[in-house]
């Protein structure tokens, strides 16, 4: 017996079985590509980018709850560092008096990196790398603002964009497979 929607629990017959070997052969070998691979995969097939879950960034005299996905960046200057948020309402920064370690303590390590001594970048906002004059740089989603990535961190960045992209892929392709039935 099988679920349908229209008709409730229907014997297993040829007829399912045959719409649903595509399905199943699609999934096996993006299963199988991705562990050959050995990508890494969020958990429960979750896209990272999705998560409402709200977290706490805490100061010294307050605290925001704020939706991970909708950090696009933090940057600091000295001891105050900006924290971009793109919302549905717009564009919206916050600034608060805090180290880039306390702030990335903080923040889902799955979702954000490191870019540069002085930003933290959430990997669901990131374009493309720009080779420009001064260096590598990140161009934003949403934004348009471009960010420097230093040479140390280059490899990593490049490495958890490629990742993060491969993973929402097939959390896409996944997620399509299962709507068209």
């Amino acid at each position: 017996y099988y679920a349908d929607p229209a008709n409730g629990f229907l014997p297993f017959s040829l007829e399912f079985f045959l719409k649903m070997v595509p399905i199943w052969i699609i999934d096996v070998v993006l299963v199988s590509h991705l562990f050959l691979r050995k990508v890494r995969v969020a958990p429960d097939w979750q896209t990272v980018s999705l998560n409402t879950e709200l977290i706490t960034i805490q100061t010294d005299k307050q605290s925001y709850k704020l939706n991970p996905k909708h950090i696009s960046h933090i940057s600091v200057v000295q001891h105050y560092a900006t924290i971009f948020l793109c919302t549905s309402e717009g564009k919206e920064e916050i600034e608060v008096r805090s180290s880039l370690k306390k702030l990335m303590e903080q923040l889902p390590e799955d979702l954000f990196i490191q870019t540069h001594r002085s930003h933290i970048i959430n990997l669901a906002f990131i374009e493309n790398l720009v080779n420009s004059v001064d260096g590598t740089r990140v161009r934003l989603k949403q934004t348009d603002d471009t960010l420097p990535v230093s040479r140390r961190q280059l490899a990593s960045v490049k490495q958890a964009h490629k990742e993060f992209e491969e993973v929402r892929y097939c959390q896409n392709t996944i997620t399509t497979n299962s709507i068209g039935n």
